[in-house]
């Protein structure tokens, strides 16, 4: 049977994203807090560590790997993440993932800082432009479209804000 449900888990405190289960394994990356990881399977004990340990996929750029989930004094280095995203550079909202440069239908919804989107497709690269983009409804007039999250020179334009709302797990 598919799982339905997908659980996702904000970075709180700079970590490290690893191959193995273990901390001394090979490091891949450090995981910056604010982004988005979607849990692959359960938290599993890093026992010589003393660690509790959970295999990801972030959703920046696709790296996947373990990471500790609180360090061994309670440290939280991951929290629940509701899939709400905050703008934080003006931006664009377009009907299509691709952005379309020819002067499309209709003019693009700009988005301000400040606004809030729910995540309806979560962010992936459009391979044409380097753009991570997802599809998302915006909560001040519910109109639904693709957005740039990040450029394609590393600037952000939405983050995941501070929040205790529960998780989509």
């Amino acid at each position: 049977m598919t799982a339905l449900i997908r659980c996702f888990k904000k970075v709180v405190k700079e970590t490290v994203l690893t191959r193995d289960k273990s901390v001394k394994g090979e490091s891949i990356r450090r995981l910056l807090a604010g982004e988005v990881l979607e849990l692959l399977g359960a938290e599993a004990a890093d026992e010589e560590a003393g660690v509790r340990r959970v295999r990801c996929h972030a959703l920046r750029d696709g790296a996947e790997g373990w990471v500790t989930t609180s360090g061994s004094n309670g440290t939280p280095f991951l929290q629940d993440y509701s899939g709400v995203y905050k703008v934080v550079k003006e931006t664009i909202l377009t009907e299509a993932f691709e952005l379309d440069t020819s002067g499309g239908k209709e003019a693009p919804r700009k988005l301000r800082p400040g606004d809030l989107v729910d995540v309806r497709i979560w962010p992936k690269k459009d391979d044409k432009s380097g753009l991570m983009r997802l599809k998302c409804k915006c909560r001040t007039d519910g109109t639904v479209g693709w957005v740039t999250a990040v450029g394609n020179t590393g600037t952000t334009f939405l983050e995941a804000p501070e929040d205790k709302q529960s998780s989509y797990c």
